[in-house]
């Protein structure tokens, strides 16, 4: 689906954070929130990253976030594309 790096989410350490920042130390351009802290996720995101979220974690918690649910319309889409 186009990821480069993927971690394992499978390695129950709880060190998230530090998986994604070996392999991605500056950040990362977009995140899609399924399951799990969505402040912890956001901060993994580059200054202009995005954050889809199916579990209600939207701008009202962080800048980057978009909530998005089971039937999106297109200009919820559009926010996640163009900001």
């Amino acid at each position: 689906m186009g990821a480069a790096e993927a971690v394992d989410y499978t390695d129950y350490t709880g060190d998230l954070s530090g998986q994604v920042r070996a392999v991605a130390p500056d950040g990362v351009p977009a995140v899609v929130h399924l399951a799990g802290d969505g402040a912890q996720l956001a901060g993994l995101l580059t200054a202009d990253g995005r954050l889809a979220s199916t579990i209600g974690f939207g701008p009202d918690q962080h800048p980057a976030a978009t909530s998005i649910m089971a039937s999106p319309k297109q200009g919820t889409l559009d926010r996640l594309t163009t900001g």
